[in-house]
């Protein structure tokens, strides 16, 4: 549906597009990512409310300018966000803000797939750094892409990762 091959190493943000979320150091590490994955593909799963679509353009023109073309795809809101997730080679949870309880990373580790999450509020009872994911400091879009880099290029130690989080 996305026009993404499946070998291709695909990593994700599921969630509402607002800025406290992180999707713009997300688009960040991607484009780093890029630099030395170019098969590598970035789903950002989810969209604005409430009058907030000017910043998912912004997100896309980020995207743009950091020569991510179709590489990044913006999915808009999906009834089938679980399904997509499933098919993720990696989940990132990037919020600037502590998130007290950021399902998403329990649906993911539930379903087996790796995460990289931002470190702070109710993350570190969810992900074991190391272990079942791998933590980095929140808004650090320069360490979110080594992790991801790390998980993208090593599907094995992701693998265990995945099924260390389940």
């Amino acid at each position: 549906e996305f026009g993404i091959q499946a070998d291709a190493p695909l990593a994700g943000l599921v969630g509402r597009l607002v800025d406290w979320k992180g999707p713009d150091r997300f688009v960040a590490a991607a484009a780093e990512v890029a630099r030395v994955l170019p098969r590598a593909r970035f789903l950002l799963v989810g969209d604005a409310i409430f009058g907030e679509a000017s910043y998912v353009d912004e997100l896309k023109e980020q995207a743009r300018r950091a020569g991510l073309g179709d590489r990044a795809v913006f999915t808009g809101y999906r009834e089938d966000a679980l399904e997509i997730t499933a098919g993720l080679d990696l989940l990132v949870h990037a919020s600037l803000l502590p998130d007290p309880l950021p399902t998403v990373l329990i649906e993911a580790m539930a379903m087996g797939v790796p995460v990289v999450a931002a470190d702070a509020g109710g993350v570190r009872e969810i992900v074991e750094d190391g272990v079942t994911g791998v933590l980095v400091p929140p808004g650090d879009a320069g360490a979110m892409a080594l992790a991801m880099l790390e998980l993208l290029s090593g599907p094995e130690r992701a693998r265990a990762m995945g099924e260390a989080g389940r």
